[in-house]
């Protein structure tokens, strides 16, 4: 069984994201989280192909860098993609273990790059 996390705190982008990925991959499990703190946890005891999340998640003690960050020094090598509107420090992103960063407004290559990991 294949899954992908989301971490967003906007239910939106929790539906639009899995409607659009199990739409290619139709037998994907795709699991959400409303905080960086939750994907952290999740991500810790799971087993994830890829793993999206946003950048501000509102007033938790983790954003989508930082939980990027720990999910890294925790050994995990999954593909964490970011997906934001904010604007970063390619030095902030590089230093969090982000694999890849995509604007919310383009789900075409955030969906190709999951896709991707599929074909291989």
């Amino acid at each position: 069984m294949k899954r992908v996390i989301i971490a967003d705190d906007e239910l939106y982008f929790h539906t639009n994201l899995t409607q659009g990925l199990k739409s290619r991959i139709p037998e994907l499990v795709v699991e959400t989280v409303w905080n960086g703190d939750e994907l952290v946890e999740k991500v810790l005891k799971g087993d994830y192909v890829a793993i999206i999340t946003d950048y501000n998640m509102g007033p938790v003690r983790l954003n989508g860098l930082d939980a990027s960050k720990a999910i890294r020094d925790a050994g995990v090598t999954t593909p964490i993609f970011l997906y934001s509107t904010n604007n970063f420090r390619l030095e902030d992103v590089s230093s969090s273990g982000i694999t890849q960063v995509f604007d919310k407004s383009d789900n075409k290559s955030l969906f190709d790059s999951v896709v991707e990991l599929f074909d291989n």
